[in-house]
């Protein structure tokens, strides 16, 4: 059974397709915690300064207070 990710928590404040992930150099500020799924295409994850490569079936989870950025063409949700 497939649920849609808005009706997975009654909280989850928002939950959108990315057609591709902005490349830059600045790391972006985690306000809350992050849950990302690469559905298409791979890439880079800089995060406190560590990189790990990312690709299609990858789940990542940023915890609150993270700075991160992706680079790399990808699709995500």
């Amino acid at each position: 059974m497939v649920i849609p990710i808005e009706k997975c928590n009654p909280y989850v404040r928002a939950a959108e397709f990315q057609h591709a992930v902005l490349e830059g150099e600045g790391h972006r500020l985690a306000y809350d915690m992050r849950l990302f799924a690469v559905l298409e295409g791979n890439g880079t994850l800089v995060i406190d300064k560590q990189e790990c490569t990312v690709s299609k079936g990858t789940a990542i989870f940023i915890p609150l207070g993270c700075g991160y950025y992706f680079r790399g063409k990808m699709r995500v949700a």
